[in-house]
């Protein structure tokens, strides 16, 4: 991450069904040719949308790394299995997020 607006976001490519990795400035230009996120002639919700998902990515990946650690290991197996469920949710809301930016 070179830039505060330079935020990696996975999209799922819904004619290839394959991940593709963009920044978020180039998101929508990539995308159907539709304006930057943060284009004044973007809708407020799709700038939204934008947003929440770079921060559940992020917060996807850091679940994703706890869950791999030493520390996780330590964790009651009920309380790890509850975030392991949540992981799952946490990468099925994102994917979503990202067939509607896809959509855009």
């Amino acid at each position: 991450m070179s830039a505060p607006d330079l935020i990696a976001l996975p999209v799922i490519d819904p004619k290839q069904g394959a991940d593709l990795t963009i920044t978020q400035a180039d998101a929508a230009a990539d995308l159907a040719g539709t304006p930057r996120p943060d284009s004044p002639t973007m809708p407020a919700y799709q700038a939204r949308v934008y947003a929440e998902h770079a921060e559940l990515s992020e917060r996807t990946q850091k679940l994703e790394a706890f869950t791999g650690s030493d520390t996780f290991r330590t964790v009651d197996t009920h309380e790890q299995a509850r975030m392991v469920r949540q992981l799952n949710h946490m990468r099925g809301y994102r994917d979503v997020l990202a067939e509607r930016i896809a959509a855009f």
